[in-house]
């Protein structure tokens, strides 16, 4: 009795999991993590009936993030590392003449810093705040950057509608917007790179980005600093 059993349990979580990937992209915008899943989706819409396929819809691939900056790395507890590490501290602190240097930041070189930082580019992986939504605000840890993508999503999902005069052209394709979440809380777009080259698509997904809702710019060592993303949009009818 246990084999039936088992295999009428396979069968139901087999039919469970194609139906929840069938509503997915089957859906107006279809967030998805790799280029393949766009593949396995146009495979899975096509042997949709007439009228359960989607009219038009739009995949969206986010940037690659890598989620190191999240983990929280392990103190060294080795004593002779940290011995070493000390003196060489201690030797650095040193002048020519062995003397110690007593030289102490200044309010200028504080400027220095806070201007470099505020002026460099930096990625997801290299900042210790990602951007925030306002919706996002009081989350922590990991739930932050899902927050993040989603938000993102859940913008395009809410504001896309295929463009008119793509429509009309039967024009699908792949475009890439890059663009930075400013220190200013502002959004830049930097580049977008439309494959049709027919600047249509490429407008719509400009504009799209440049709506994205109010967010709190990225932080390093305390400083509002710009940070670079990208999204992949792959419009398909």
């Amino acid at each position: 009795m246990k084999t039936p059993l088992r295999l009428l349990v396979y069968l139901f979580l087999v039919n469970v999991i194609t139906a929840q990937t069938n509503k997915l992209c089957t859906s107006k915008v279809v967030v998805v993590e790799d280029l393949n899943t766009i593949d396995k989706c146009k495979v899975i819409n096509s042997k949709l009936d007439t009228k359960d396929k989607p009219e038009r819809q739009i995949f969206l691939r986010l940037s690659h993030v890598n989620r190191r900056f999240l983990r929280v790395r392990k103190p060294v507890d080795d004593a002779s590392i940290i011995e070493a590490k000390e003196a060489v501290k201690a030797i650095s602190e040193l002048d020519a003449n062995g003397l110690k240097i007593t030289t102490k930041p200044t309010v200028s070189n504080n400027k220095i810093v806070a201007k470099k930082l505020s002026t460099s580019v930096f990625k997801l992986t290299e900042v210790d705040f990602i951007p925030v939504f306002e919706s996002c605000e009081g989350i922590k840890d990991i739930s932050i950057l899902i927050c993040f993508k989603t938000q993102i999503g859940k913008h395009i999902q809410d504001n896309f509608e295929y463009p008119l005069e793509a429509l009309d052209n039967n024009i699908t394709g792949k475009v890439t917007v890059q663009f930075l979440f400013d220190k200013n809380g502002t959004i830049k777009v930097e580049k977008v790179i439309d494959e049709n080259q027919e600047k249509i698509l490429g407008d719509y997904s400009k504009e799209l980005i440049l709506r994205l809702p109010k967010f709190t710019p990225a932080k390093k060592n305390g400083i509002s600093v710009p940070l670079s993303y990208e999204l992949s949009l792959d419009f398909s009818l």
